[in-house]
Parts: C-alpha cells; structure tokens; sequence
C-alpha cells in the first residue's frame, strides 16, 4: 500500500474508532484495525492538539471532523419545525424528516485583524490565554456588515483606535467556539493616535526584533502555547501567526 494511502487508511480507522468509542481496554497496549497496530488513545482538550499535539496535516482533518460533528449534533432536529433531521451517507447535510427541509453546514463570517502603524504592532490577551501570549484583534461581522466596517469598529471597540487603512490578506476555517470563517486582514492607524484604551486584559505595541524572536520560538514545539511568560505568539499554522509574520515581513499597501 502507498504511503498516502496507508496514511489515509490509518487515519480513517482511528477516526472512526474514536467516535463509534469501540476502543481498548484500560489494559490494552492498543487494537488492531485492519493490518495496523493503533497505540491506546488518550484524550485531549482540541484546542490543545491544535497548538501543540498535531502536525499541520492532522490540524486540518481535527479542523474539519471537529465541525462537522459538532454541526450534525447541534442540529438534530429542525429549527423551522422541531422534527428529527437525518444526515445523508456524505455527512455534508441533513433532511427534516417530516417537511424535507435540508440544512447545510454554515460558517459565521468574523474578521482577525493585524493592527500597527509606522513602526509597531499591536497585540492583545484576554484573562485565558496562557501566560504571556499576545495575539492579533478578532470578533464577529455584524449583520449587513461589510469586511472592512467590523474591522473599523471591532478595533474601536477592543482598543479604542481610529483604522485609517484596510488590507485584505487570507482565511482560514475555525471551529472555536462555533464554526467561524476567520477573514484576516491588516489595519494601519496613525502613529500620532497610538493611546490603547482596551476592553481585555492587555493591548500593547511591540517592536519588530521583538516579534521576531517571538515568531522564531513559536516555529519550536517546546516553544507553543506560552513557552515564553513574558511575550509569545500563536503556532504558525494559525492564521493569527501568518497575519504577524506577513507585517514583520513585507511591505503592506493599504488601500
């Protein structure tokens, strides 16, 4: 069997094995699926596994899975009418059973957001990030809310800065807390108007060597999650990371 193959064989079997729950026992040194050995399973909080656990391939089927059976048992019954729904073979929708109504997966739209002016940065904490872990500004787009007015009031919000410029730069799929497409864009404010009055624990403005010693240690897996108390970023499969790494990098020309 080819290695992609063998990969995808093994990684269907465990996923099926951890959600039908048919595992080893306490006792067992693992079961057998077909011609491979799996070693017993451990359970793991799934923010976990995303910043520390899993290589960027595993990241994209937990992102998925994690979803999707999140999405099948929110929506067991009908919304419009109450009635039990059924999903198809493919798992990528469910039927209402009694009015034929089919439902989809759906993605909340929300804006994450680089904010910097001439020469810095601004990262911010809430009160559950690990010690010392900075990130980028994020939160929800508003109905009848375009890109680039959630960016300009989430920042107003969170930090209490006026955007003069907006960016677009990448996506990327997030099933926390609910299933989320994150929009990552870039922001400029003037330096002249640089005061931080913030909603979280912390907003601060940070250099660029600092940043970059940062980004360099969380490319290390020791280094993920708050390895460093003071001042750490996220892993650098998220796109908070790559939003970081793109204005330390590159010159940005903002519309």
């Amino acid at each position: 069997m080819q290695k992609k193959k063998k990969f995808k064989y093994f990684f269907k079997m465990a996923f099926i094995a951890a959600i039908l729950d048919f595992g080893p026992s306490p006792k067992s040194n693992g079961m057998i699926l077909g011609p491979y050995l799996i070693p017993p399973p451990s359970f793991f909080e799934i923010r976990q596994g995303y910043t520390s656990i899993l290589n960027h391939l595993h990241i994209v089927f937990l992102l998925q899975g994690h979803a999707l059976l999140k999405w099948h048992f929110n929506n067991r019954y009908s919304g419009t009418s109450g009635h039990l729904t059924k999903k198809d073979v493919s798992g990528s929708k469910r039927t209402c059973l009694t009015t034929g109504t089919i439902f989809y997966p759906q993605m909340s739209p929300a804006v994450i957001t680089q904010v910097s002016n001439d020469t810095h940065c601004l990262l911010a904490r809430k009160a559950i990030f690990p010690p010392g872990l900075y990130t980028t500004l994020a939160g929800f787009c508003e109905i009848g809310e375009t890109v680039e007015a959630a960016v300009h009031r989430e920042v107003a919000e969170e930090v209490g800065l006026k955007v003069v410029s907006v960016q677009y730069s990448g996506s990327q799929h997030w099933p926390f807390p609910s299933c989320s497409l994150m929009i990552g864009c870039q922001a400029r404010v003037h330096s002249s108007n640089s005061e931080v009055i913030t909603e979280l624990e912390a907003a601060c403005w940070f250099g660029k060597e600092e940043v970059r010693a940062a980004l360099q240690a969380a490319v290390s897996a020791e280094n993920i999650g708050g390895g460093n108390d003071r001042f750490s970023v996220p892993p650098p499969w998220t796109i908070a990371h790559q939003l970081i790494r793109e204005w330390l990098c590159s010159s940005i020309i903002y519309l």
